[in-house]
């Protein structure tokens, strides 16, 4: 299994997310923490990552509670099914509840039957399913 670390804050990110981003990031940073989890192979390759938050309520979650959530999880197509994923999810499962959760909470595209299908093995349950909107300003 190849070792998963963690990295947080904007050296990371700057490396998975284009520069822009990092604008956002920074005002985000000031409300809620965000770590970002990943998965080298032997020699230094990122072959995967796990973007953990903490957010104040999730759909379906305790309101009374601070809620882990999954921003974002990759895992590179060779080494899905090796485990790298489950590693990178107990690493952020074990950094919530650190920080107080009972619960994490996640969400996907609903065409992305792939990510359906590795957050149910996960033992994420499917909570509310949504509409979204938005409206240029």
């Amino acid at each position: 299994m190849p070792p998963c670390g963690t990295r947080s804050g904007p050296n990371l990110l700057r490396r998975i997310t284009p520069p822009s981003s990092l604008r956002s990031y920074a005002k985000l940073r000031n409300v809620y923490p965000l770590i970002i989890f990943i998965a080298e192979s032997s020699d230094g390759t990122l072959i995967g990552f796990l973007e953990a938050n903490l957010r104040s309520t999730a759909d379906g979650c305790d309101e009374k509670l601070p809620v882990g959530y999954l921003e974002g999880w990759f895992v590179a197509g060779a080494r899905r099914g090796k485990g790298v994923g489950t590693a990178l999810l107990r690493a952020a499962e074990d950094w919530a509840r650190a920080q107080g959760c009972v619960e994490m909470a996640s969400d996907t595209d609903i065409s992305n039957t792939v990510s359906q299908r590795v957050h149910q093995a996960s033992g994420f349950t499917v909570s509310t399913r949504g509409v979204l909107y938005r409206k240029p300003l």
